[in-house]
Parts: structure tokens; sequence; C-alpha cells
């Protein structure tokens, strides 16, 4: 899905609550991947990334992707702060665009 964030907003809150949440963390193991300069399907969803060497410097680089892909402002410390996994990151973007979670 690519696109503006608008667009892409609006493709997410048409999917299912799991549909979103797959597609949301997809996209941001992407980024990570990116980030690390590794494929994205070494990446566990529940695994720290600190555990894969995300030092703060990278964690500025998500920080701007994650602004370009989402239109999102979340400093790299609350990330880390969520859990630090790509699965609490991604129920944090969930919150932050006001996609309905039902993990809680």
């Amino acid at each position: 899905m690519e696109g503006r964030p608008e667009e892409l907003l609006r493709e997410l809150t048409i999917m299912s609550t799991e549909g979103a949440r797959e597609f949301i963390a997809h996209t941001l193991a992407e980024l990570i991947a990116n980030v690390l300069q590794m494929p994205a399907d070494r990446l566990a969803f529940d695994r720290k990334l600190e555990e894969y060497g995300l030092d703060s410097l990278m964690a500025a680089e998500l920080h701007v992707s994650l602004r370009a892909q989402f239109e999102l402002d979340i400093p790299p410390m609350e990330f880390l702060r969520s859990g630090g996994t790509i699965a609490d990151m991604t129920e944090l973007i969930m919150l932050r665009l006001g996609v309905v979670s039902t993990s809680a």
C-alpha cells in the first residue's frame, strides 16, 4: 500500500483490526530492517530490537522513517519504553493512529 499517509490511514480504517495490525507490523519490520541493514524476514516480532543492535542513532533514523510513512511523531525513547518489540511498537502506532486495537 503506497501513497500519502492520509491515504494509508483511510485504508487502515477500513481493514479489520487484525488486518491493520498485520499491515502495520510488516511495514514497521521493513522500516526497521532498512535501518538495521538486514532482511525483514529475520526480525522476530516479539524480540527486543536492542538485541539486534538498534542504537540511539538508528532509533533516530527509524523515527524519521516513521514520520514519513505514518505522519507520526513518536520519539525514539517512547518506542523503546513501549517494550521495544515490533509487536509492542505496532500497538503504539495503532493507538496513535486511532486504529482500534483489541489486544489488551
